[in-house]
């Protein structure tokens, strides 16, 4: 389990997972790719997630969601 928070964290999201993230529309949690990676997805507070991965995506998870702050 990777954990995501701040500000930015929709941002950083928005840029792999092809659901739409906005409260109206996501649930709180889903099924979804993040990446290259499956994975479920779940809203703990308005900035922040938790991205449950398979330990085999995990490093590259990881790596993929610093790019992506990185990129920012």
């Amino acid at each position: 389990m990777l954990e995501l928070a701040g500000p930015a964290a929709d941002e950083v999201l928005i840029t792999g997972c092809p659901i739409d993230l906005h409260p109206s529309a996501f649930a709180g949690h889903a099924q979804t790719l993040l990446g290259k990676a499956p994975v479920i997805l779940e809203r703990r507070a308005p900035d922040t997630y938790r991205i449950y991965v398979r330990s085999s995506f995990a490093s590259y998870l990881a790596e993929w969601l610093v790019d992506a702050v990185e990129a920012l």
